[in-house]
């Protein structure tokens, strides 16, 4: 039988991996990893051959590690169910048919955001680009959290996460998570993870706070003991790296927080609430299905210029994590053009500025201190004496410190102070004839750190408390001058 010359053969999983970009004996950068997978996937997609996908996929595996992990390439090139599944027991939803206009698309999510919600402009981009973002997540190098948060209950948090789940990449939603549930749920599906309450749990939790902590950037991975079949421990890595966002009143730890962009709701007042749509999950997921359709649409279309433009120009902030934590965004802004790329900066000046303000509690003790020297004629002050200035601060959170009740005590002033290098000593106070010690803090201590950590704009942007005047002859008798 003579062979026809026009025949093709066809490309050994080898070389089609190859091809594609991916190649075992070369070092490769990321960037050109995730453009051959990005390639390969099309090609996955479009094979009919469930054993040759399956080959292809590990072929890819043995190409990209040591660079790229198993699960995350497996993640990559998972083939999309067919159009006719079932959405809702489907991991993930089909893409729309027709290619889908980005600018457009934006403009859809966020009207029907301002349908059933009263929220401010900044807020409102970045809800919508956070959740075009789980969808484009695996090309972004850095993904910020999103922290709901409103100052009392009953403000929108959780229908707004309600919202969400039906729009995001594979939603997972949660009241109460452990970390072993979180590290394996993402291991397992790399969900986008919709966490309510979670001021009632993260806080008390490190590893728990671990595991978010190291989430925020692409690789993040946490060590853990696993149990083999024949009893023997073996150290896996699991991965950290998946969408979140998170709902909860009180304060979050500030390891926590670097990592987020905070959203401030309002309670609806009534007029407002004439103006609105009433909220039904279940509902909202019927009629937002096609929407979500032409979001995955979008992002397969526009995958490879997401991963390409991973650092686009954004406005100097300080520090500049917050500045990275918008470059996702602004990488869809930018891709889908109209009114984004410019819609996306200022909303992350806006609350970038908002959150330089939202300071942790080291800046806001050295700050409240430094008032507190300045309106001391005294170079010393006992940590008693301290301590009831800074609880005669109304504004500030000394008074209400823990558990929303209690005042800030001693001990626990001493630990905020510990990480600048300032501890209490033992200090003369009072004139030489009846000078007495006690605990305190002088204020050549706290200079240093003033001087590295605190700016003019701090103090215009976090005004203090007024200082309760104190009687001049009880200030002489603390600073060590005679009378």
């Amino acid at each position: 039988m003579v062979a026809n010359p026009n025949e093709i053969t066809p490309l050994s999983i080898e070389d089609q991996v190859k091809e594609a970009g991916l190649n075992r004996e070369a070092t490769q950068s990321l960037e050109e990893i995730h453009k051959g997978l990005q390639k390969l996937k099309r090609q996955v997609h479009e094979n009919p051959d469930e054993d040759r996908t399956r080959l292809l996929i590990q072929e890819a595996v043995n190409a990209c590690r040591g660079t790229l992990g198993a699960d995350d390439v497996r993640s990559i090139l998972q083939p999309r169910p067919s159009a006719d599944a079932d959405p809702d027991v489907s991991a993930d939803t089909p893409a729309w048919g027709d290619p889908v206009d980005g600018s457009e698309l934006l403009d859809s999510i966020a009207a029907e955001v301002r349908k059933l919600f009263v929220i401010g402009e900044a807020e409102l981009t970045a809800v919508v680009l956070w959740i075009v973002h789980t969808h484009a997540h695996d090309e972004a190098r850095i993904s910020p959290y999103l922290w709901l948060w409103s100052p009392v209950k009953g403000c929108g948090k959780s229908n707004l996460l309600g919202f969400m789940k039906v729009l995001v990449h594979r939603p997972m939603g949660c009241t109460f998570i452990t970390a072993a549930v979180l590290y394996r749920s993402i291991q397992a599906n790399k969900p986008t993870l919709l966490i309510d309450e979670v001021d009632k749990f993260l806080n008390s939790n490190p590893e728990l706070r671990g595991v978010f902590q190291d989430g925020h950037r692409r690789g993040g991975s946490v060590p853990r003991c696993v149990q083999g079949p024949n009893g023997t421990f073996t150290v896996v890595d699991f991965p950290t790296w998946a969408p979140r966002v998170m709902a909860g009143l009180n304060r979050l730890p500030a390891e926590i927080t670097d990592r987020t962009i905070k959203l401030v709701l309002q309670m609806v007042t009534r007029e407002e609430q004439d103006t609105i749509e009433d909220f039904d999950e279940m509902e909202i997921g019927n009629q937002q299905y096609d929407l979500k359709r032409k979001i995955v649409r979008w992002v397969e279309d526009h995958r490879d210029n997401l991963a390409t433009n991973w650092k686009p120009e954004l406005p100097a902030l300080h520090p500049p994590r917050l500045r990275d934590n918008w470059r996702a965004f602004a990488a869809i802004a930018d891709e889908a053009g109209g009114a984004w790329p410019e819609r996306v900066r200022l909303a992350c000046v806006e609350l970038s500025i908002s959150k330089e303000n939202d300071r942790d509690d080291g800046l806001d003790m050295l700050r409240c201190i430094k008032a507190i020297f300045d309106e001391r004629i005294s170079d010393r002050i006992r940590s008693q004496d301290l301590l009831e200035k800074l609880n005669e601060m109304e504004d500030q959170r000394w008074p209400s410190y823990n558990d929303g009740q209690w005042p800030i005590k001693p001990a626990q002033v001493a630990e905020v102070l510990s990480p600048f290098s300032i501890k209490p000593s033992q200090i003369w106070f009072g004139p030489r004839q009846s000078r007495v010690q006690a605990r305190g803090y002088m204020r050549e201590s706290f200079e240093k750190a003033w001087n590295r950590y605190l700016q003019a704009s701090d103090d215009e942007a976090s005004p203090m408390s007024p200082i309760p005047e104190t009687p001049a002859s009880q200030e002489e008798g603390d600073d060590g001058l005679p009378f």
